[in-house]
């Protein structure tokens, strides 16, 4: 007898939460199925029903969150039309603080380096219309580098040295500094 959708989707997500979970504690190259399977108390057998290892989960998992991602950048563009930098860097602010430390986590040392990436590639179009740059130009490709690197080494180090300061307070730093620079991030903060 087939499995109902609706509890298909459910076991799915259990298999999913119970990943993360452990994912927020350990590297990925220390995570097994049976652990995951352990602690979504479900049969190993069933974890293969959704996925093919722990990576497969794993990539699925990022690709659902990118989706997302996309799918709310899309609507606040439409929802707000043409977007200043500005405006996009407090969107990607926000976005961050949606999805709890998903997004922390992964663009984090203990993260997927892959997904840095994969997030460059979602958000693209978006920051190209934002900054009036075609995607054809190496300029872009030097903005967009830099917009992701510098907004994944700040998550980075606060992850990594324990969130020694508030996430909205990191979005705000982020979102200041991306607009104002180092210099006009200090003359705001003395």
């Amino acid at each position: 007898m087939k499995t109902q959708p609706e509890t298909r989707k459910k076991t799915r997500k259990k298999l999913m939460d119970a990943f993360w979970e452990i994912y927020k504690n350990r590297r990925i190259e220390k995570i097994t199925v049976g652990s995951i399977t352990k602690k979504a108390f479900l049969n190993r057998g069933t974890f293969y029903e959704y996925f093919d290892d722990v990576y497969d989960l794993l990539e699925q998992l990022e690709n659902e969150l990118l989706d997302d991602i996309t799918d709310w950048l899309d609507s606040k563009f439409e929802e707000k039309g043409k977007m200043t930098f500005d405006d996009i860097s407090h969107e990607m602010a926000s976005l961050f603080s949606r999805y709890d430390d998903k997004i922390y986590i992964l663009l984090s040392d203990k993260g997927d380096p892959a997904f840095q990436q994969k997030l460059k590639q979602k958000i693209r179009d978006h920051l190209s219309e934002s900054l009036d740059v075609p995607q054809n130009s190496e300029t872009f490709e030097y903005l967009l580098t830099f917009v992701i690197s510098s907004v994944s080494g700040l998550i980075s180090h606060w992850y990594d040295t324990g969130k020694k300061i508030d996430s909205e307070e990191l979005l705000i730093m982020i979102q200041s500094l991306l607009t104002s620079g180092a210099q006009g991030y200090l003359r705001k903060e003395i």
